[in-house]
């Protein structure tokens, strides 16, 4: 019987290393410092070992439809014809024969073009293999697939960082950036953002008896960052499941009362300039433009709402 790769979704899993890549010709390859979010974990079995593909795939739909509430493209349509489109979108999903079906929103959200799956694999994104690998890889996304599934890719400057201590928040280490270029995303705002500012889950924090514990430990190059400098952040914006709660009940219910220092920091958490980077790069800001450009030629991301089966 042949192995099965099944897929546990779970919000947010984050794996460190530092990878390669290279050229159109695969040749040359030019070493980035890469951070990956992958919003899943897999696991291989030769049966359903219990999991149910289709209520993974409800629940992620869930998801979807409610980070939409926090950012969203400019041109999306209402909710009832926004609905219709992501049905169009799954059956045309599933008749591709594409797998790990539980992260049709995923690729929704990234707005990707299935019409473009041959065109994808002439510039090295091959969704067939990355739908069989999860979208996460045995070792994470290398830096093409990262790039399609981002939803925001800025070049920035440092100019900030904050700490987060609370022991019961995600995010920790924060860093305030400012925009001094677009590369991917600008659709997402009527007005662009002069600053954004991304979370990260390293960084001091505390235990629930108040005592600070030792900061998760990472690789030193991928440790934070330094004030003033430049970087291309490639970015997205997660569905904070274990955190909307609390979020609604502190924030959104309490609109007239002065927020604890914990509570601003979820309203900042859920602010439409606010994300978990998934990448960063120093050196290679021609390199990363040039591989946009080419995404965007096949994915055609403005009329991705126009687009039926």
């Amino acid at each position: 019987m042949k192995r099965k790769t099944y897929l546990v979704s779970i919000l947010m899993l984050m794996v460190f290393y530092t990878f390669a890549i290279s050229d159109d010709r695969d040749q040359q390859p030019i070493l980035l410092e890469k951070v990956v979010k992958a919003d899943t974990l897999s696991l291989s079995s030769e049966n359903s070992n219990g999991i149910d593909r289709m209520k993974l795939l409800e629940e992620n739909e869930k998801a979807l439809f409610a980070g939409f509430e926090f950012l969203k493209p400019i041109n999306m349509p209402e909710q009832d014809k926004l609905k219709l489109h992501y049905e169009s979108y799954k059956q045309k999903y599933f008749k591709l024969g594409l797998g790990s079906i539980d992260d049709i929103p995923l690729l929704y959200k990234s707005r990707v073009n299935l019409d473009a799956i041959e065109k994808f694999k002439s510039i090295g994104i091959d969704l067939y293999n990355l739908s069989h690998n999860n979208y996460s890889g045995r070792h994470g996304l290398p830096l093409k697939p990262t790039l399609l599934f981002s939803q925001v890719v800025v070049l920035g400057t440092v100019v900030d960082s904050l700490n987060y201590p609370f022991y019961d928040v995600t995010y920790h280490d924060s860093y305030v950036i400012k925009v001094d270029k677009f590369l991917k995303g600008q659709d997402y705002y009527k007005t662009l953002p002069d600053y954004i500012q991304i979370f990260t889950r390293e960084g001091k924090k505390q235990g629930k008896d108040g005592e600070i514990l030792k900061p998760f430990i990472t690789p030193p190059k991928t440790r934070g960052y330094e004030i003033n400098k430049q970087y291309v952040f490639i970015l997205g914006k997660p569905f904070y499941f274990n955190q909307y709660d609390d979020y609604k009940k502190n924030v959104l219910d309490r609109k007239d009362k002065k927020l604890s220092e914990r509570d601003n920091y979820l309203k900042k958490l859920f602010e439409p300039t606010s994300f978990e980077y998934i990448s960063r790069s120093i050196d290679y800001l021609d390199s990363i433009q040039n591989i946009v450009q080419k995404i965007e030629k096949f994915n055609d991301t403005k009329n991705f709402f126009k687009r039926k089966d």
